[in-house]
């Protein structure tokens, strides 16, 4: 049974269907008339239909079953074969594909094949999440053409384009543009997920063609070499920080030096062509886009997130110590709210709740970062083991809300290990056993030590220890960190 908020509405179905192109069909199906004689009459339908699925949706069979059950409405007074065709697109270079097509029409009907179709499409799309998924091509090159037979290297007038992807994160090549916007939206069906709803937005031109890959990964160099240079200064001289405050200026200082063109983004409001707002990435205490209770935080939220959502009435907001701002996030408002800079500039600055409830954008933040600080004077204060816990919590719900892509704990310490008079280990020591073992594919700690060794005096650094995680921007910071692990 496919819910009302994934089914497309009736009347967007009846303008596809109305727009299909007409043709002559005879009474062997073939779609020129009068070739074997026999009598003729006229059908209205695309000569293909070709899907393009974001990476990682996998887990959206609603919405691919209510598309796949729609192409058969979308034909119903087509009267001639036609094909089916899907394609992923994500971070390649080119459409993936099975090397395969459906082929449809005449007496293959609707039964049993919309069921393998949504299948196909998930398996296309898979489990593998892109946040900043790209369009490269409209068709796959001329060398694949024997794949699909009748010699089809490209989207004709007949065709009917359907894009499957998560609202704010689909991208066409810049080289794409003029195509799209001058003729291809016309004949354009885009399923845009939102949350727990879908919107089916016919004859869509609107999308973004401004992705940089380059600018992307140049944002999460200024970032991880930011947080290196913080690293490194506390291994070389912890002493230069009192408090978590100092380390939070020292890393916000560190990553923004030198990367202001990176890092500071804005827009042009419209109808003012000479007014360009710049805003920047880089933020102490940004809120969060759920709620909790900071008591609550250690014993965790698993299998409760749903009493964390920002519109409930359990806790209160809370804040990043930093965060990085995704620009797409800031694109977006200045496109969406042209008309009045202010409106813009409170989106993004995230204080009102009730603009946060009615955005319903996601990966607001390339990043979230909280930081703990054990020293001197509070390192035998089994507490601060609790706070490393708390703040894992609070990442692993910004990960679970979709309010961040990438979350960091980074725990540093400026003392030896000092014994408890209930003879556990350590404070210092539980805190880097936790860390080494701590894992999540979308967060990771790393925890940073230099001290004064009381017994002979000399200051000991330890390398960085980092918990588990292979995805691969965590072992790019790892790199450039030269944690132990």
């Amino acid at each position: 049974m496919i819910t009302d908020n994934y089914k497309i509405p009736n009347s967007t179905i009846n303008t596809i269907t109305r727009n299909a192109p007409t043709h002559y069909i005879s009474e062997n199906g073939l779609r020129r008339s009068g070739q074997y004689g026999g009598y003729e009459d006229e059908g209205a339908g695309y000569k293909t239909i070709i899907i393009y699925v974001q990476s990682g949706l996998a887990e959206e069979m609603n919405v691919f079953k209510a598309i796949s059950k729609a192409i058969f409405q979308f034909q119903i007074q087509n009267g001639r074969k036609y094909q089916v065709f899907i394609f992923g697109f994500g971070q390649t270079p080119v459409l993936q594909h099975e090397k395969k097509f459906f082929p449809l029409g005449e007496f293959i009907g609707e039964e049993g094949n919309f069921s393998k179709i949504a299948a196909t499409i998930a398996k296309i799309s898979g489990h593998s999440v892109v946040t900043q998924a790209h369009i490269p091509e409209i068709f796959p090159p001329k060398d694949f053409t024997s794949l699909y037979g009748y010699n089809k290297t490209q989207i004709d007038r007949e065709d009917l384009l359907i894009i499957i992807g998560r609202q704010g994160q689909v991208f066409l090549n810049p080289d794409l543009e003029q195509q799209m916007t001058s003729k291809l939206y016309k004949q354009t069906l885009f399923a845009e997920i939102s949350n727990d709803k879908v919107n089916y937005l016919y004859q869509y031109k609107d999308f973004n063609y401004n992705l940089n890959p380059e600018k992307k990964k140049t944002i999460d160099q200024a970032v991880f070499n930011g947080i290196r240079k913080t690293v490194n200064r506390f291994r070389e001289k912890p002493f230069f920080y009192f408090t978590e405050a100092d380390i939070h200026a020292s890393l916000s200082k560190d990553i923004m030096e030198g990367n202001g063109d990176v890092l500071v983004t804005g827009g042009t409001i419209k109808d003012r062509e000479f007014y360009k707002t710049p805003v920047s990435l880089v933020h102490h205490e940004y809120p969060t886009n759920f709620r909790y209770k900071k008591d609550e935080l250690l014993n965790g939220y698993e299998n409760r997130e749903d009493i964390t959502f920002i519109d409930s009435s359990s806790g209160d907001r809370g804040n990043y110590d930093l965060a990085i701002l995704n620009p797409e996030f800031v694109g977006k408002m200045f496109s969406q709210n042209s008309q009045n800079l202010i409106e813009i500039i409170k989106h993004i600055i995230n204080k009102e709740i009730g603009k946060a409830i009615g955005r319903s954008t996601f990966e607001e933040l390339l990043f979230a970062i909280e930081v703990k600080f054990v020293h001197l004077f509070n390192a035998r204060n089994i507490q601060m083991l609790d706070e490393v816990k708390k703040d894992n919590e609070k990442l692993r719900l910004a990960v679970h809300h979709k309010h961040c892509q990438k979350a960091i704990n980074l725990v540093f310490c400026s003392s030896e290990e000092m014994q408890r008079s209930d003879k556990d280990d350590s404070v210092i020591k539980q805190i880097r056993e936790y860390i080494k073992d701590f894992e999540n594919d979308k967060i990771v700690n790393v925890f940073i030590e230099s001290y004064i060794n009381s017994d002979d005096e000399n200051k000991h650094t330890p390398r960085p220890t980092c918990s588990k995680n292979n995805s691969d921007w965590v072992k790019e910071l790892k790199d450039i960190l030269k944690s132990k692990n």
